[in-house]
Parts: structure tokens; C-alpha cells; sequence
């Protein structure tokens, strides 16, 4: 599966607050917005798809 930056382009530093890094798997990514942020994991695993 594509990185986190491959998906969401400039608008993946909205995530670093969440500990998210541009080059990081979007399983990984996932992975760490599940307790904080399930929304955003749920749209990120969604566009992640489209790509």
C-alpha cells in the first residue's frame, strides 16, 4: 500500500499532530489514529483505496 504522502499530498502535515509522518505506511498510519482519531483513519484507509 502507498505512503501517507503519496496519499493525501500537502495535506498530510495536518496528521503530525497525531504522530503521522509523510513517508510512514498508511497501515501504520491507521494504526495510530484508531485511538484519537478513528474518523480520520476511517477516511485515510477510504483514500487510500481510491489511490
Amino acid at each position: 500500500m502507498a505512503c501517507v504522502g503519496e496519499v493525501l499530498g500537502l495535506h498530510v502535515h495536518m496528521l503530525r499532530r497525531y504522530g503521522v509522518l509523510p513517508d510512514e505506511a498508511v497501515e501504520a498510519a491507521v494504526a495510530k489514529l484508531q485511538p484519537t482519531a478513528p474518523h480520520i483513519a476511517r477516511l485515510l484507509l477510504e483514500l487510500a483505496s481510491l489511490h
